[in-house]
């Protein structure tokens, strides 16, 4: 399998969607994308980085 371009599929092997809920920071938004990037690498597991910026996308217009 490549790991670089994972297919979605019910019959398919597991791919992990991971990434912060917030981006509060660059520094830990890379911080978390390269740890998942090595642990997937690791454990030849695709991985598709994802993070929210935007107040539309979380439960409470009041959160951070």
């Amino acid at each position: 399998m490549d790991i670089n371009t994972p297919v979605f599929s019910n019959d398919g092997p597991l791919i992990l969607i991971a990434g912060v809920n917030v981006i509060e920071s660059e520094a830990i938004l890379f911080e978390v994308a390269e740890t998942l990037h090595t642990i997937c690498i690791d454990i030849n597991i695709p991985l598709v980085f994802k993070a929210s910026f935007d107040k539309a996308n979380r439960s409470s217009s009041t959160s951070f």
